[in-house]
């Protein structure tokens, strides 16, 4: 959960920062309940790694989520 994500605005910038990162890509936004959905490479990007960016930009990660294999 990211309580700061308040916004389509938002959702871009966090978009925008987190998409930096190699092989990460933002697949789906709830504004509502102040989440993302990222999709991302679990050999060259930890969830800690995305926490950190979005922190640097002022959207403190309060809970995440497991992550699911892609296939």
């Amino acid at each position: 959960d990211i309580p700061a994500l308040c916004c389509e605005g938002c959702v871009s910038s966090a978009a925008m920062v987190l998409e930096q990162l190699a092989n990460v890509e933002v697949v789906g936004a709830d504004v509502e309940a102040h989440q993302l959905t990222v999709a991302y490479d679990l050999a060259s990007v930890t969830p800690k790694a995305l926490a950190t960016q979005l922190a640097a930009i002022g959207y403190l990660v309060t809970r995440s989520h497991s992550p699911r294999a892609q296939g």
